[in-house]
């Protein structure tokens, strides 16, 4: 009992301690781009957002009620982070917590979602509720238990999709839970909490799903995919627990880690198979990372060879030294991954000076206007081209309120009418206008999922305009060109397809279009968008597959 109560102490000491060391660094540290993005999230809170849920967007929002600073925007990220490890404490019943924490400490991905605010930190703290409220559930089938476990179930979802794997991986080793009816309570207690969210995705045309299954699912196979996938579990795992883990898959331990285990195994085997379609983001896969270290620490417990240990102290003082090292800027860390922290690299101060007090339009980046408005208070935004990606900022009313005003335009590429200013890292492409006209905001659609024609027929057909501005804009009767992206056999090809007024891209407004060559038999993939003069032609529609026999 008494040592019980000591490895509680200890318990609250490391939580206090890791709180309390993530804030200090918060505050010192720079915005991650990704961050600066997240921050914009919350200035603007909704239900959903093009990316994500809106849980970060929440974090974010409360933490800024308290600082206006970099702590603002991470308080609640260390505060979850703090408290994730308690509750990891709480599943483990507080033993041996030493070694628990020493093994917490040597996976990199615990450090970066210490700091750095992004929707895998909610989703690490209430997937690890879950997991407590989960084995709660299998232990006592009760009616709180299920009602705790809906209620948790809904908040993981609500901070990343990914949650829904830990859900599905959790129960497949224990399906005999369908047999209960409590179960089945708790799922629909999840789904109502999770309807204002599913209502979101249904009214704006389910832009979470097209991106995630399906935009940015277009490039052919690369073997450096699934290289990198692998390389990026073991990178953001940390060698120790990656090791250490798949070395004592065959430890006994009670059916509760075996659960995990399989979890992290079917986790993990999910986005190995899925980097044969598309890229894998490192982080994605950071929601096995804790049933990995719960089984890790029930198999090994003190059996964990000195040298292990040894080594795990090496690895959690590079970790620490590394994040400590980014508070105090230098040459070589903005050479390496960690540059994206440094707002006072050249690149924004050039961009400050150049633009003056005129809000600014990049060209294909989310990050960059995202982190210029939040470290100078200036308006931006992202002009997203069909070699990019479309993003929140085609939905933010930030383009809108920028029509027909000086604006300061740019760019890393050149483009038409830009003048070119040298820097060390990346040249700079800019241009003044003195009545900004966009159309990043036009939905353009096919009342078809995918388009069929037979060799030597024309393609053409007619395309639907959604304005959500409609009632905002001053009417503009400039002649707009719309174009087709046409991708096949690992070319891209670019076409006009139809010219219109712009006083005519109203909701409702039904364009034909007409692809001006013959195409031979085979498989491709169209995509719809507006020609722009600053980045050739614009992101506008979904992705439509087109077969012609």
């Amino acid at each position: 009992m008494n040592e019980k109560i000591s490895n509680k102490r200890w318990a609250a000491i490391f939580v206090l301690s890791w709180i309390a060391f993530n804030l200090l660094l918060c505050a010192y540290t720079d915005l991650a781009e990704d961050e600066a993005y997240y921050w914009l999230f919350a200035k603007y809170l909704d239900w959903g957002y093009f990316d994500h849920p809106p849980m970060i967007a929440l974090m974010i929002r409360a933490g800024g009620m308290f600082f206006s600073n970099e702590l603002g925007v991470r308080f609640f990220t260390a505060v979850f982070s703090g408290l994730t490890l308690y509750v990891l404490f709480v599943i483990t019943e507080f033993k041996n917590v030493k070694l628990f924490f020493l093994l917490f400490l040597t996976a990199p991905a615990f450090h970066a979602f210490g700091f750095i605010s992004a929707p895998d930190v909610p989703l690490m703290f209430f997937g690890a509720l879950y997991i407590l409220c989960f084995k709660r559930f299998v232990e006592d089938n009760t009616l709180k238990n299920a009602l705790l476990l809906g209620v948790v179930a809904s908040l993981m979802m609500y901070s990343k999709y990914h949650g829904i794997l830990l859900i599905l991986f959790t129960l497949l080793p224990n399906i005999t839970l369908l047999k209960r009816l409590n179960f089945w309570l708790m799922t629909l207690v999840a789904l109502l909490l999770f309807l204002p969210h599913i209502f979101w995705q249904i009214a704006n045309d389910y832009p979470s799903l097209r991106y995630h299954l399906v935009d940015r699912v277009n490039r052919p196979y690369e073997f450096n995919f699934t290289l990198q996938y692998f390389l990026g579990q073991l990178g953001l795992c940390g060698p120790v627990l990656f090791i250490l883990f798949f070395a004592s898959l065959r430890k006994s331990v009670t059916s509760f880690y075996e659960t995990m285990k399989y979890t992290a195994l079917a986790i993990f085997a999910f986005f190995f198979l899925f980097s044969f379609r598309t890229f894998i983001e490192a982080n994605w896969g950071a929601i096995a990372f804790v049933p990995v270290l719960l089984y890790v620490h029930s198999a090994l417990q003190d059996v964990v060879a000195k040298v292990w240990k040894t080594f795990s102290y090496i690895v959690v003082f590079i970790l620490v030294a590394l994040r400590v090292a980014l508070v105090f800027p230098n040459e070589f860390l903005r050479l390496s991954i960690t540059k994206q922290f440094y707002h006072d690299s050249e690149f924004y101060p050039k961009v400050k000076a150049l633009a003056g007090d005129l809000p600014v339009v990049f060209m294909n980046t989310y990050q960059k206007p995202s982190k210029y408005y939040f470290y100078y208070n200036v308006p931006s935004f992202s002009l997203n081209s069909f070699w990019y990606r479309r993003n929140q900022f085609d939905k933010w009313p930030i383009q809108k309120d920028l029509q027909g005003k000086a604006v300061l335009v740019v760019a890393t590429d050149n483009f038409d009418g830009a003048q070119k200013l040298s820097a060390k890292y990346s040249d700079i492409y800019f241009a003044r206008h003195s009545n900004f006209k966009s159309y990043g905001y036009l939905e353009l659609s096919a009342n078809k999922k995918k388009f069929q024609i037979e060799a030597g027929e024309m393609f053409r057909d007619s395309l639907f305009v959604k304005n959500i501005w409609d009632h905002d804009l001053v009417s503009d009767s400039a002649s707009v060109e719309i174009g087709v992206v046409l991708r096949g056999e690992g070319a891209e090809t670019l076409y006009s397809v139809a010219c219109v007024h712009a006083n005519e891209l109203v909701t409702g407004k039904q364009i034909p279009f007409e692809l001006p060559v013959l195409l031979e038999k085979g498989e491709y993939t169209v995509l719809f968008g507006v020609h722009d003069k600053f980045c050739s032609t614009l992101w506008n529609s979904p992705i439509y597959p087109l077969t012609v026999k």
